[in-house]
């Protein structure tokens, strides 16, 4: 979903906690977030996500765009 909508697949790379050169990797395509975690050098429960609100929309609609 990346080309199509990039800055919504970015937020969610950024609440989980991973920056886009990890989370995009093609190197890491098939890793789960702990295993994501683990190449950081963190242990999965220590790995800090950002809480979200509830109803909280990744994906903004654009004005005139549906």
């Amino acid at each position: 979903m990346h080309p199509v909508v990039p800055v919504g697949c970015e937020r969610i790379g950024e609440h989980m906690g991973f920056s886009p050169d990890l989370f995009f990797s093609w190197d890491h395509a098939f890793e789960t977030p702990a295993e994501l975690a683990a190449v950081l050098g963190e242990k999965p429960e220590e790995h800090a996500i950002v809480l979200l609100p509830p109803h909280y929309d990744f994906f903004e609609e654009k004005q005139g765009v549906r």
